[in-house]
């Protein structure tokens, strides 16, 4: 339940205001938050004092189809997403409420490919304990200082940018795709908030587990887009954690923050000053 609490200081944000707006309008304000995590996916909603109000889970299951390969249906996902958002507005409706805005955390180091328009899955979403890219890892050993210094991440099999390559070199026909701009490459919170909201988008807690995202500017970085061959037009759009991220339907729900679910969990544990550390 470490999830939820990633949305709790939106919540005291808002209580002044919320309130005085729940009294004008005579409903009951709520706010939803859902935890996508390997096993599951969970929903808590929540009122206008924090106050837990509903929760929901829908199991999901990874599969193992050869040796290092391990992934989640991404479509599967999306479904327990949309059926827990219509769970909690069928909650918030019969009480005569609606709900204000959603978080959203996610499991980080978990990667898919997708179609840029039709927003269908292109690969299934590649498991963070995914680690079929190992067989290139060594290629870029002599980079891993400096992959690290940019990045802040060790080089690993199980991160975006050697996964992403290793997908480009063992099919072509989705190599070709990528490089004609048809197809986007990213995390697996980017799917779902590009297939929830219509806009693809990705959050710095998320993009430090690609292995191209650079700590010190907050952007992508140029030399490591290079070095796993990923193009620039393939990746979403770096965006806040706190972040307008565009309107659910039906609902109209705003999606207004998007985590990773370790940092999170930090939070949620009481981690609020710098410096503290959480393990796991």
């Amino acid at each position: 339940m470490w999830g939820y609490r990633c949305f709790d200081t939106h919540i005291k944000d808002n209580r002044s205001t919320n309130s005085l707006t729940a009294s004008t309008n005579k409903k009951k304000i709520s706010f939803l938050v859902l935890d996508q995590g390997t096993s599951s996916t969970k929903s808590f909603l929540f009122d206008i004092q924090g106050t837990l109000e509903h929760s929901a889970k829908i199991k999901h299951s990874l599969t193992r189809p050869a040796p290092y390969h391990v992934e989640c249906d991404p479509i599967t996902i999306l479904e327990a997403c949309r059926s827990l958002i219509d769970q909690a507005l069928s909650v918030v409706k019969a009480k005569g409420g609606t709900i204000q805005s959603m978080g959203l955390a996610v499991q980080r180091s978990t990667f898919l490919f997708w179609d840029h328009k039709s927003m269908e899955p292109r690969t299934q979403a590649l498991s963070w304990q995914d680690s079929r890219a190992h067989s290139i890892i060594k290629d870029f050993e002599p980079h891993q200082n400096q992959i690290k210094r940019i990045t802040g991440t060790p080089l690993s099999a199980h991160f975006g940018g050697p996964k992403f390559l290793h997908c480009l070199i063992e099919d072509r026909t989705l190599k070709q795709e990528v490089l004609s701009g048809n197809i986007l490459f990213g995390p697996l919170s980017a799917f779902l908030t590009h297939a929830l909201t219509g806009t693809p988008a990705v959050d710095e807690s998320i993009a430090c587990r690609s292995l191209l995202f650079n700590l010190s500017t907050g952007k992508w970085s140029e030399k490591l887009l290079d070095l796993f061959q990923v193009p620039r037009s393939s990746l979403p759009e770096l965006v806040p954690i706190k972040h307008s991220f565009g309107t659910i339907v039906p609902g109209n729900i705003q999606l207004q923050c998007v985590v990773g679910d370790q940092q999170a969990a930090l939070i949620g544990q009481g981690g609020r000053k710098i410096g503290t550390l959480a393990m796991n």
